[in-house]
């Protein structure tokens, strides 16, 4: 009767032994699970919240990114191209016989940013010279007999639901209004070229 009860006890213990190491291994589980932190790249820029699926959020969608001015220049194995956004963002790419082109490089970029109001007065100015009502293009002919090489510049505006290009070849029939808009964006070129920020951080 003895040895009985003796076996018992022992089979009893080992059940109970059984029990404390499953719940020791249970607890051991729950202490090294990490904890659930929110994931920093699924936020939105503009409200903070988390989301369950990230919205990349770009300049596009607060409507300043796309460029409201373009210069570009098309020539005999050389050319580029200025674009300028609403934010005042101003890119220059330029590649072959270019100013901005060091030597023995082929191509040339260049990006900087427009002060407010050197932005404001650029698109003031294209507004008071009636940009949007002039020509779609001013070409100057070759002379009777001769083929000159002249570079072709494409001056292009957009003000809000309107978007105007304007080709222009040579230098003759161009209005006056034209010819200080056209400066002006050679002159931001030029300033691009030579590595002078235009206001500051790009």
């Amino acid at each position: 009767m003895t040895r009985i009860s003796e076996e018992k006890g022992v089979y009893v213990a080992v059940i109970l032994m059984g029990f404390l190491i499953l719940a020791s291994g249970c607890d051991k589980a729950t202490q090294l699970k990490p904890a659930a932190t929110p994931d920093s790249g699924n936020q939105s820029v503009l409200t903070g919240a988390t989301l369950e699926h990230p919205t990349q959020v770009t300049l596009t969608d607060l409507g300043q990114a796309d460029p409201i001015i373009t210069l570009r220049i098309v020539g005999l194995n050389r050319g580029g191209s200025l674009e300028i956004r609403g934010d005042g963002l101003a890119h220059l790419e330029e590649y072959g016989n270019m100013a901005g082109v060091r030597s023995g490089e082929s191509n040339y970029s260049r990006t900087s940013r427009l002060l407010p109001e050197q932005l404001a007065k650029l698109v003031a100015l294209f507004r008071e010279a009636g940009f949007l009502d002039m020509q779609d293009e001013y070409i100057e002919q070759d002379p009777p007999g001769q083929i000159i090489e002249m570079d072709y510049v494409h001056i292009t505006f957009r003000d809000g639901g309107r978007t105007k290009s304007i080709k222009i070849r040579g230098s003759s029939g161009r209005p006056l209004a034209l010819i200080e808009l056209q400066d002006a964006l050679f002159e931001i070129k030029s300033s691009l070229e030579k590595d002078i920020t235009l206001s500051g951080t790009p």
